[in-house]
């Protein structure tokens, strides 16, 4: 799945992110992890995905803390 958000703007180390049609939401995303020549109004595209062999992993961690 991907999400495209804009840059509404920067805040300190920050940047504020918009979904482009301002019906999902806004966050703020660390700025040293955007790429370098990223300004403000700069499309970015997250990619979201389910890490299934990590997810399962930490669901056994989870069960076997709740039972000790």
């Amino acid at each position: 799945m991907n999400i495209d958000l804009i840059i509404d703007r920067f805040n300190g180390k920050y940047a504020i992110l918009d979904s482009q049609d301002k019906t999902l939401f806004i966050f703020n995303f660390t700025r040293y992890l955007l790429p370098q020549e990223t300004k403000g109004d700069t499309v970015l595209i997250f990619y979201l995905s389910i890490d299934q062999k990590e997810t399962k992993e930490k669901r056994r961690k989870y069960r076997t803390f709740l039972m000790i």
